[in-house]
């Protein structure tokens, strides 16, 4: 159960509101022969974990931009002002997404869209691109609506600017991409004898093997009895699993690599581009890890990718 000390937006008032969510959009430019062209992805339906490179096979994270859209309308916003609603009829309500991921250190909070009470109805599209190279692992969606702007208050509703005014969010998702490079490999299966998580390894030579599905994966169980507060994105513990199974992979693939095998990364010049080792490396520099110990290994990781 959620205390709030001000009135917020709850289901029955998100109800009368009569707030529709559109499917969402990804899309991204290709250049064949010198010409652009964008090509729509998918629209993904009531998915909140999903996974793109099982949407996209000629997408690439570290070549490509990534561009992602959803509409929202709403039918009567006149609901949520004034004693029936959460704020005063002089004030502005605006609507924005948190757009967060530990594994790609990216954090923002994005506005796309305001009304006020004198709006009969409204329609909003929330459209942002991320540049190539920018994402990999899990990115998490929390759209909502905030007090944009303070005239009058009202007695028990919040003059707080920039404040989330939802009981819970407007609609909210998990994307994770894997593949080549620096993504992980994902994969979903669904035994209930099985762990809730687990991880994969296949290689010969870390510098020669390229670091695909073929090599490595970590493996998602839908049999699992967590699985869905897993890939609910609306409670902390989904976000705190996901990055839990996000570092023990890391974790053993590094501690795999540099102890039990006993591998020198410092020498790049043997490494070839889109091998373990690269990616390996990569995450060594990018997550801080620290490598002269089992147990340095698994803490550093943890300290970057889980640690709040």
């Amino acid at each position: 159960m959620k205390l709030s000390l001000y009135k917020t937006i709850d289901e029955d008032l998100f109800k009368k509101a009569k707030v529709h969510v559109s499917e969402v959009n990804f899309y991204y430019e290709n250049n064949y022969d010198q010409i652009n062209s964008h090509k729509v992805i998918k629209e993904v339906n009531g998915d909140k974990n999903i996974v793109i490179n099982e949407l996209i096979e000629d997408w690439s994270p570290t070549e490509n931009d990534f561009n992602i859209t959803q509409k929202f309308i709403i039918e009567n916003p006149k609901i949520l002002f004034g004693s029936s609603g959460v704020t005063h009829q002089s004030n502005i309500i605006g609507m924005a997404c948190h757009v967060y991921s530990k594994t790609s250190n990216y954090q923002k909070t994005i506005s796309f869209a305001d009304f006020n009470s004198y709006d009969s109805k409204v329609e909003a599209e929330f459209n942002y691109t991320f540049p190539p190279g920018n994402l990999y692992g899990s990115i998490f969606f929390d759209y909502f609506f905030y007090l944009k702007e303070s005239n009058e208050i009202l007695k028990f509703t919040t003059d707080l600017v920039g404040i989330n005014l939802c009981e819970n969010f407007i609609d909210s998702y998990n994307i994770i991409i894997d593949g080549n490079g620096s993504e992980f490999p994902i994969e979903e299966i669904n035994d209930p004898s099985k762990p809730l998580w687990m991880v994969k390894t296949n290689w010969t030579d870390i510098y020669q093997d390229t670091f695909s599905n073929n090599s490595f994966r970590l493996i998602l169980n839908q049999g699992h009895p967590l699985f869905e507060q897993f890939v609910g994105t609306r409670y902390k513990v989904s976000q705190h699993l996901m990055s839990e199974a996000i570092s023990s992979a890391i974790t053993l693939v590094v501690q795999q690599a540099i102890i039990i095998e006993k591998n020198n990364l410092e020498d790049s010049s043997e490494i070839v581009p889109g091998s373990i080792a690269q990616v390996i490396k990569y995450w060594i520099d990018v997550f801080s890890i620290e490598t002269e110990s089992l147990e340095s290994i698994a803490n550093s990781v943890r300290k970057s990718i889980t640690s709040n």
